[in-house]
């Protein structure tokens, strides 16, 4: 019986990440990168909204099971982070265009 509820939940998480963009806490990442100075801390926080924003432009190139694994990284360690999230699925996305090999 867990098994099956655990399925059913992740089957909800998974359609959830194929439909928009996830909403990520990124505080955990902008004071990890922010020990030397408040204006590192307020840089993170721009570098984060514009990966956002550049995500939610892009979320339709990219599919479901790379959103899938990609969130999976970018949230590994309960630190999550948008940037990490589109760098992932930027690097996902060109792999599956390069031309391949007959």
């Amino acid at each position: 019986m867990n098994v099956a509820w655990a399925v059913i939940v992740a089957s909800h998480f998974i359609v959830a990440v194929e439909d928009r963009v996830p909403t990520l806490n990124v505080d955990s990442v902008c004071k990890a990168k922010s020990l030397q100075t408040q204006n590192d801390a307020d840089q993170c926080v721009r570098d984060e909204q514009r990966a956002r924003d550049t995500l939610t432009k892009e979320w339709a190139q990219f599919t479901g099971p790379e959103r899938v694994r990609c969130l999976g990284t970018a949230t590994t360690s309960g630190i999550a982070s948008y940037v990490e999230l589109l760098t992932c699925l930027e690097i996902a996305r060109d792999v599956r265009n390069l031309p391949r090999k007959n």
